[in-house]
């Protein structure tokens, strides 16, 4: 019985670190897609510098869509995000949030659902040899 519950810590650990991170990582790309298409384009250039990161604080594990540090695009997204003295807001993130929220919930289930599958068939394959 020790071995089950052992093997059950070492899935779920496996699963917690590598395919939480995997599955926030694919949950991001519906909202990237989204804030791209809705992102005003005028040099092009906040379009371009527009990615997603995954981090890791803790046990947390998050996905932030900004602009590729060190471009210009990244410097001035709040400013089209949110305006400014000089300029009306032109909201695309957080439209693309609202957007895509829903299909970004079902494929992180959906890869953790699969990962958690992956990780029981080859604990199964391993307690059988």
């Amino acid at each position: 019985m020790r071995a089950v519950s052992d093997a059950a810590t070492r899935m779920a650990i496996r699963v917690e670190k590598a395919g939480n991170r995997r599955a926030v990582r694919k949950a991001t790309t519906p909202m990237l897609k989204e804030s791209k298409r809705l992102v005003p384009v005028r040099t092009g250039e906040l379009k371009r510098s527009l990615v997603s990161r995954v981090q890791t604080e803790g046990r947390a594990i998050m996905a932030k869509i900004g602009g590729r540090k060190g471009t210009r695009g990244g410097r001035y997204l709040h400013l089209v995000e949110f305006g400014s003295v000089y300029a009306s807001p032109q909201p695309f993130l957080r439209p693309a949030f609202e957007a895509t929220k829903d299909e970004s919930k079902r494929i992180y289930q959906e890869t953790v659902w699969a990962d958690i599958k992956a990780e029981a068939a080859k604990a199964k394959a391993s307690a059988s040899r």
